[in-house]
């Protein structure tokens, strides 16, 4: 089989373009404000925030409790009430479950 110069100079163009095009699928884009890498996150109280195809995304924090917007560690007693006759008791408390408050 023969290649003339124009079938190997057209195969390399073809090869450089399609090399261009999986390389472009590859790439990662970068969040602004603040600046940020693709999978870098930052938590700020209850909310943690994942830079996730060049946008911060939220999502509540899965190792805390969060209770009237404050945070609370696991293994805390977020709030106690008694009854007014004093004979009931309920407590709500923040637990870790597999790894998940």
């Amino acid at each position: 089989m023969k290649f003339s110069f124009a079938h190997l100079f057209v195969m390399v163009f073809v090869a450089v373009q399609l090399s261009k095009v999986v390389e472009g699928q590859g790439s990662q884009k970068n969040c602004q404000k603040p600046k940020g890498t693709e999978g870098e996150s930052w938590t700020e109280g209850c909310i943690r925030q994942t830079c996730k195809d060049g946008v911060w995304m939220a999502t509540l924090e899965k190792t805390v409790c969060c209770y009237e917007r404050d945070v609370v560690t696991p293994n805390k007693n977020i709030i106690t009430t008694t009854s007014q006759d004093g004979c009931t008791t309920t407590t709500l408390d923040c637990t870790l479950d597999d790894g998940q408050a």
